[in-house]
């Protein structure tokens, strides 16, 4: 239970952190 929670806070770190650096790239280009 505890593993899963763990797992699934770090799905959303790891996307929102991938989401971020897509928008500061997509930023810079324009």
């Amino acid at each position: 239970m505890q593993a899963q929670a763990f797992k699934n806070i770090v799905k959303k770190g790891f996307s929102f952190s991938f989401l971020s650096i897509f928008n500061g790239k997509s930023v810079l280009l324009q």
